[in-house]
């Protein structure tokens, strides 16, 4: 389908070429059409090749499922739970991956490792002082699937106000033959407080307001412009920021 379609654009581009050009010798209309053409034909193939690479051959994927956790009801005590996923893989025979929390605002409880059908080989180990996960799993039967499939999935209690970034490192897959897979990989981010407390003390109160008032009238580039005032991202400190952080004033 993309050759038929290639040269359908080709003789278009073509026809439209000889339309455009004037006429000054067979020769010179000749020439015009042929480096119309080769450009044209180099442009076709880059997107023919970015078509291909983005839904012919999909790069196998981790990630953290859901990307963004952002809940002000999730206060201390309250759990949560997060899923390391993976998608596009074929023969995947083992794995092992970190990931890095932030102790201050969350502790492990338990984690669970699938697919359950295939009984995996496990040895993981949780560092909740360091907030730090490894997980090695060899699989019973290479794991083959372009849907997204549970690698672990990992619980959270929540112990203050504050953020958190799931961070995937030093990720490692192999295939039947011990080769590595290559892949890409996607963090999470949790956060139970104000988008509105700039200073990040769990409360939105006079001092964040003293930081917008500060970079009143500051532009991105400016001496003094500070991007934590400018709340609604549109490259200034102005009336509309100063709106926003009175209307959130006494959140927690």
């Amino acid at each position: 389908m993309h050759a038929c379609n290639g040269r359908l654009f080709r003789a278009r581009v073509i026809s439209l070429c000889e339309s455009l050009c004037k006429w000054r010798g067979k020769e010179e209309l000749e020439r015009k059409i042929s480096g119309c053409v080769m450009i044209t034909s180099l442009l076709l193939f880059g997107v023919l090749a970015s078509s291909f690479t983005a839904h012919g051959v999909s790069l196998t994927r981790i990630y953290i499922d859901p990307p963004l956790i952002e809940d002000l009801n999730l206060v201390s005590g309250k759990t949560f739970s997060i899923t390391v996923h993976i998608a596009n893989v074929s023969d995947l025979s083992s794995y092992d991956f970190n990931m890095s929390y932030n102790t201050v605002v969350l502790t492990w409880i338990s984690v669970f490792v699938g697919p359950l059908g295939n009984m995996p080989s496990t040895i993981w180990e949780i560092d909740d002082e360091k907030g730090n996960v490894w997980i090695n799993v060899t699989y019973g039967t290479p794991l083959t699937t372009n849907s997204p499939e549970s690698l672990a999935s990992l619980n959270f209690s929540v112990q203050d106000r504050g953020s958190s970034v799931f961070d995937l490192y030093y990720t490692n897959l192999l295939d039947s033959l011990g080769q590595p897979i290559p892949h890409e990989v996607s963090n999470g981010y949790f956060t139970n407080g104000s988008a509105y407390d700039l200073n990040k003390d769990g409360n939105v109160d006079i001092l964040d307001v003293l930081i917008v008032a500060g970079a009143f009238g500051k532009k991105e580039g400016d001496l003094g412009w500070d991007p934590r005032a400018d709340m609604n991202g549109d490259g200034e400190v102005d009336i509309f920021d100063s709106i926003l952080i009175a209307g959130h004033f006494g959140e927690i």
